[in-house]
């Protein structure tokens, strides 16, 4: 109700000053809203992914690196694969990072 209340408002106040260039502005906005709606929609699915495999990050973090986990990887002597998922995880995490930079100018 506030959103309508300012659109309108806004319009009235914007014919007052210029008719002619509110009509144009009016017509023109449509133009700017459909690609930024693509963007946002593309951004959307990026953020997504991210926070995917930052959680996918997190849990194999708590997982391995708890106090149970350390004792199971000190038993099991496999210290070096333990690391390995998690540089691939922040691989990934950066490359959706740098892609939603790049997508978003």
């Amino acid at each position: 109700v506030t959103n309508v209340f300012t659109l309108v408002s806004t319009i009235i106040v914007m014919l007052t000053f210029e008719w002619r260039l509110t009509v144009l502005s009016v017509i023109v906005l449509p133009l700017f809203l459909l690609p930024a709606k693509r963007v946002a929609r593309v951004l959307r699915d990026i953020r997504r992914q991210a926070m995917e495999y930052n959680s996918e990050m997190s849990s194999h973090i708590s997982e391995t690196l708890s106090i149970n986990g350390s004792l199971l990887v000190k038993i099991m002597k496999e210290h070096q694969p333990i690391f390995t998922p998690w540089i691939q995880f922040r691989v990934r995490a950066n490359s959706y990072s740098l892609s939603k930079s790049l997508k978003g100018r």
